[in-house]
């Protein structure tokens, strides 16, 4: 079964940042840019978001407006928490598609209990969540299309295992500082002689800021 075609999407400021120190991501988050990210959500079968990202900002992930799935089903949501350290509070896991959580023997039980009746809840051997069976699970489920929003841990970890098709850009006109303010990649990197090249697909100008489309396979 071939591996669903992967998209990664951010939006970053002048200098290279996701969000500010505090993990704030909305403080430069665009009409334009929301509009564009609901898009592609509904182009997509799975959405996939780190578990810092949901904890930060609470998403609903889900489409807004609705009008835009043009008939099709609502995406799929998958959280990836190595230690399973989210409340079933939280909106992801509310009303809308069915939401899994892709954690590994590193959780705690109680934590994985703590959210069975609110996801379903998939346990990788060993002390990580690799990027690929992310990907294996969700094809697996009829995923064809796959939208991974972040944040930088987990865009690195499709990085690592060369798993990203592509990746959108929204340059943002803003500039953020800090030292600890995440980036659009964390991980260990990449040493000079393996960084990742990507060819430039599209440009696009909105206002004040830029929508990039890259491509990883040349």
């Amino acid at each position: 079964m071939p591996r669903p075609f992967t998209t990664a999407i951010v939006a970053m400021s002048l200098d290279g940042k996701i969000a500010t120190r505090d993990r704030d991501d909305t403080a430069f988050s665009s009409r334009a840019d929301r509009r564009f990210l609901n898009e592609k959500r509904a182009q997509s079968d799975a959405l996939v978001v780190g578990a810092g990202t949901v904890r930060a900002g609470d998403p609903p992930m889900r489409v807004s407006p609705r009008s835009l799935l043009k008939d099709r089903p609502e995406p799929l949501r998958a959280v990836v928490s190595r230690l399973c350290l989210l409340s079933p509070d939280l909106m992801v896991f509310g009303p809308g598609s069915k939401t899994l959580v892709f954690t590994c023997e590193d959780a705690s039980p109680g934590a994985r209990k703590a959210l069975s009746g609110a996801a379903e809840v998939r346990v990788s051997k060993g002390s990580v969540v690799r990027a690929a069976e992310v990907l294996e699970a969700l094809g697996a489920l009829g995923a064809k299309r796959v939208l991974v929003e972040g944040g930088g841990e987990l865009i690195w970890a499709f990085l690592e295992e060369d798993l990203l098709d592509e990746i959108h850009v929204t340059l943002c006109p803003v500039a953020i500082g800090g030292q600890t303010a995440p980036t659009p990649a964390g991980g260990a990197g990449f040493d000079a002689a393996s960084l990742k090249r990507a060819k430039l697909i599209d440009v696009r100008r909105e206002g004040d800021e830029l929508f990039l489309h890259y491509s990883f396979r040349s």
